[in-house]
């Protein structure tokens, strides 16, 4: 199913929004707007880019009853005007079950590739989820990977000549679930697909190509324990099989030491890698969490960022100024999740962090930092009906 959204329903959307003003900032202050986007029942933003026209391209989760299964939502906005961002066209892929969208990539034609999960089509279960759009978002082609487990969709690349892709199978390899990568062809064919893992469930959330043409791939690692999420990186040559794995943090030996470490994004940086996203230390509640390594996934440094409660990095990049960002969820500042940035320097300290939203949940899973020096935060708010979230955050240092 491709469907474009009403426009009625999309300007009522619109007109509901409250809290999306833009707010010139006085000389040495930052700028800051927001934007809640979407209909019906929850909408979520997971990956977003800029355009060449200044506008914005997201791709997501979109719920317009409850009766209704989700679709893979795709939105292009017009560049922010005085007073809010505004949607230039909205357009879902999918069936009756549920689809849902997780990664976008601008291609060399112009179009789009969008990548996600569907239960709609495929072998059973969940199935990766690739489209191809024009860059109208008219659908090109789709395609499905998978077996007749559940598997997953999570991150994509643009490689010469096609795709890399990364999730998780329950369909191949261990059925506890492994890290599934699937190179396709610039048509959507499957060219390889491996599967990494051992016993016990492990995934794959950012993949990256390095500079041998060989694939990194950032996630989280069962090794010894069921349960026990340990951070976790791997390389792969050209063909996808395995060159080296790295751990980091603390890999349980027993039921009773099981902790909570990730890594949802990954970056290349100085020869080497960049990694975010969270630990859960023995004592006390979640962090943000930024690791640098060395070109062989050697640890060079590691930094923990939050407060007093659960602080989860989702994203990073690396920033015009050899520093990094993070962007995911702090409830460090109320009885709330907020969205949260955090700048480092090129060591991972702390320069600044920052975070968005009001009196209930807002989560941000994507970033960007804009042409102008500002950053593109992008996720889902509870508070308005389960809409997607936009903020646009530009610091003091960068305001002309």
């Amino acid at each position: 199913m491709t469907a474009r959204l009403p426009q009625a329903v999309l300007l009522l959307s619109l007109a509901a929004l409250v809290s999306c003003g833009y707010f010139p900032a006085p000389a040495g202050k930052s700028i800051t707007w927001q934007t809640h986007l979407g209909s019906g029942v929850k909408n979520v933003a997971r990956s977003v880019l800029e355009t060449s026209d200044g506008g914005l391209m997201f791709v997501g989760t979109i719920e317009l009853s409850w009766v209704n299964g989700n679709d893979l939502w795709l939105v292009k906005t017009d560049a922010p005007a005085a007073t809010q961002w505004s949607i230039a066209w909205s357009v879902t892929f999918g069936g009756a079950a549920e689809d849902t969208g997780k990664c976008l990539r601008a291609t060399s034609d112009g179009g789009y590739i969008l990548l996600g999960s569907t239960r709609s089509m495929g072998a059973g279960g969940s199935d990766v989820y690739l489209v191809k759009t024009y860059a109208d978002g008219n659908k090109l082609w789709e395609k499905t990977f998978g077996g007749s487990a559940d598997d997953y969709g999570y991150s994509i690349q643009c490689i010469d000549g096609g795709y890399i892709i990364v999730g998780s199978t329950a369909s191949f390899g261990d059925d506890s679930g492994d890290a599934y990568l699937i190179k396709v062809s610039d048509s959507g064919e499957v060219l390889w697909q491996k599967t990494f893992g051992g016993p016990f469930t492990d995934e794959g959330y950012a993949v990256r190509q390095a500079t041998d043409g060989g694939f990194v791939i950032a996630g989280s690692k069962q090794p010894l324990v069921r349960g026990d999420d340990t951070a976790w990186l791997f390389k792969t040559d050209p063909d996808g099989n395995p060159d080296w794995e790295k751990l980091f943090g603390t890999i349980a030996t027993s039921t009773g030491d099981i902790l909570l470490e990730q890594a949802r994004d990954l970056e290349l940086s100085d020869g080497g890698y960049v990694l975010a996203g969270y630990l859960h230390p023995a004592v006390g509640d979640f962090d943000g969490w930024l690791i640098k390594t060395d070109a062989n996934g050697n640890e060079v440094w590691n930094r923990t960022f939050g407060g007093g409660s659960w602080d989860q990095a989702e994203a990073v990049v690396l920033t015009a100024d050899g520093g990094y960002a993070l962007a995911g969820m702090s409830r460090s500042y109320g009885p709330w999740n907020q969205a949260w940035l955090v700048k480092t320097d090129a060591d991972g300290n702390l320069e600044w962090d920052k975070h968005f939203g009001g009196t209930d949940d807002e989560w941000a899973y994507a970033l960007k930092q804009t042409a102008d020096g500002g950053y593109i935060l992008a996720g889902t708010a509870s508070g308005h009906g389960g809409q997607a979230y936009l903020v646009y955050y530009k610091p003091w240092s960068e305001v002309p």
